[in-house]
């Protein structure tokens, strides 16, 4: 691949992929509404790169995404844009949802409009609970979104990554391909 959108760029993670991907050769077009997380300043060192595009956006503007994909003849999307601190799902979960699902599902929408895209699957963070079945409709739903989305675009959607340390069991139950047990591995680990 070599034209990029990575979403949520401006992310402590999403910009060290960038800077990677740029040094690369990879054009990048690094789409990121610049939230709490986002920091432009972490992208300086690419910014005047000739292979690189800040666009200042949200991926629930789902022409946008698609004017965007089409314009930049983008090749792949590596989608890290979402609401991530768990301390923030408890004390304001419709942003979470609002974000990680509402704005995941237009951009997937996009990126199924442009049939060379392939997309591989779907991913979510639930708002965090101590019981992690009550993170289950969280994962079954994106479990019945994938399968529909699969029947309507006539695409294998192969992938279902969700589920974290606490509620992995429960994910996995719901159909989860890939889980994240960082926490389960190497202990609990304050944020820097």
């Amino acid at each position: 691949m070599n034209r990029i959108l990575v979403t949520g760029g401006a992310g402590f993670i999403g910009s060290a992929l960038v800077r990677h991907l740029v040094a690369t050769g990879v054009r990048i077009v690094n789409l990121d509404r610049l939230t709490y997380a986002g920091n432009l300043a972490s992208l300086a060192p690419v910014e005047s790169a000739p292979n690189y595009r800040f666009v200042r956006g949200d991926i629930a503007d789902g022409a946008r995404i698609l004017s965007l994909l089409r314009e930049e003849r983008i090749e792949g999307i590596m989608h890290l844009a979402a609401e991530s601190h768990v301390d923030r799902s408890i004390d304001g979960p419709a942003a979470f949802v609002e974000t990680n699902v509402l704005g995941t599902f237009r951009l997937l929408s996009a990126a199924l409009a442009c049939i060379h895209l392939d997309v591989r699957g779907l991913m979510t963070v639930p708002p965090y609970d101590e019981d992690p079945e009550r993170s289950r409709p969280y994962f079954a739903a994106l479990r019945e979104l994938r399968d529909r989305l699969a029947r309507s675009s006539g695409r294998p959607l192969p992938e279902l990554s969700m589920g974290m340390s606490h509620d992995f069991a429960v994910a996995v139950e719901e159909g989860a391909t890939e889980i994240r047990v960082g926490t389960a591995l190497f202990g609990a680990r304050e944020a820097p």
